[in-house]
């Protein structure tokens, strides 16, 4: 549908506002906005919303009570009916949990992107960096060498030197025979929850080299822990069901806590080592469970040359660990015992990409003074900046 394209009545556009500042809305939602007679928002929007409803449109918080009825019977009443929510709806909002639930009651749902909230995060620490606050501070990344470039590009725009550590590299499995059963039976599936982006290279490079493509997956639904990951499957092709707000399996469990998993079946394709919560929790709620592994994290050959030396001098002013297989290499790597109190000695910033990395990293003795808020690259390299800055 074009941006252009009149509102019909009787249906429920389900559309993103974006981040919040209204210049950043897409015209087709500014639009349907304008038409609409009957709008949900979150209360936090109604500021910027309100000069652009029409007067006698009417209009509630997304948190009111009986809320899918009163747009379900609004729509039924042939008005236009708007449900905005931040971000894009089937990324940051709500959205596939309203979509699901209007749809079963028959009503006729369009969905219109916004801008997704991982995107203006992205800009606005861009914005922010072009002052170049890691001026001066060396960082070292700890990412598979296929991922580090994302890194590296952010933190040479903050004004950092990044130096290259991978401690890890990725590897699909060798034995594809149980991955090619799961695809064989993919279509069979309730559930298809991805966790991570290589998880999601792995198995749909399989995919294409078996000549398969989205049909395989039939009506099975799609989760995504993480933007990132929602991305790369968006990149795909693939629809997207379901992204929590939150970017770890305990946010996505959160998610599916309302629904009756009896007898679902449910497939994770993940890495080798991965944590347990998200197969036991299902498990417990009634889902039969595969675990698909489809890579493995390897340790890298080695560190580079004089590492311990200019760690312990103090000429590395960070280190990132964005997995919790790169804090585990890295300590092994870098003498086991020593090494947590080398970067201490050093006064070395530790910086991770979110809790659960955090929590790996402090069980294993680091110091963990840097941890990100949305689990992002481009959120830790703005986290960097915040804690230099205000060490400065």
């Amino acid at each position: 549908m074009t941006e252009s394209a009149p509102a019909r009545a009787g249906v429920v556009y389900l559309a993103g506002w974006g981040p919040g500042d209204p210049l950043l809305t897409t015209l087709r939602t500014r639009g349907l906005v304008a038409a609409a007679d009957f709008l949900v928002l979150p209360p936090d929007l109604h500021a910027s919303v309100l000069p652009l409803m029409r007067e006698g449109a009417a209009s509630m918080g997304d948190q009111e009570g009986d809320l899918l009825d009163r747009v379900a019977d609004s729509a039924a009443r042939g008005l236009v009916v708007v449900y905005l929510t931040h971000g894009d709806p089937m990324v940051d909002g709500h959205g596939a949990d309203a979509l699901k639930a209007l749809r079963s009651q028959g009503v006729t749902v369009e969905v219109v992107p916004g801008l997704p909230l991982s995107v203006a995060l992205a800009t606005e620490v861009q914005t922010s960096l072009h002052c170049r606050p890691l001026h001066g501070r060396r960082v070292l990344v700890t990412r598979p060498p296929h991922q580090a470039a994302e890194m590296v590009a952010w933190l040479e725009e903050a004004g950092a030197e990044a130096i290259l550590c991978p401690t890890v590299r990725i590897e699909p499995m060798a034995d594809m025979e149980e991955i090619d059963r799961a695809m064989d039976e993919l279509g069979r599936q309730t559930w298809v929850i991805f966790t991570s982006v290589n998880g999601v290279d792995c198995f749909f490079q399989r995919l294409r080299e078996r000549g398969l493509d989205l049909r395989a997956f039939a009506s099975a639904r799609v989760a995504a822990i993480g933007s990132a990951t929602a991305g790369r499957l968006a990149r795909h092709g693939l629809r997207i069901d379901l992204v929590p707000e939150q970017f770890d399996a305990e946010g996505l469990l959160e998610k599916l806590a309302g629904e009756d998993l009896t007898g679902s079946r449910i497939l994770i394709p993940r890495a080798e080592t991965a944590r347990d919560i998200l197969p036991r929790t299902l498990r417990r709620q009634g889902a039969v469970v595969q675990v698909l592994v489809v890579y493995r994290a390897v340790a890298s050959s080695g560190l580079p040359a004089n590492l311990c030396k200019e760690l312990s001098a103090g000429r590395i002013h960070a280190v990132t660990f964005t997995s919790s297989s790169t804090v585990s290499r890295f300590k092994t790597l870098l003498e086991p015992a020593s090494a947590p109190q080398l970067l201490r000695d050093g006064g070395v910033a530790v910086a991770c990409i979110g809790p659960v990395t955090g929590k790996t990293a402090r069980d294993l003795g680091f110091n963990v003074t840097i941890e990100a808020v949305r689990f992002t690259v481009p959120d830790l390299v703005a986290a960097l900046a915040r804690h230099f800055a205000g060490a400065s």
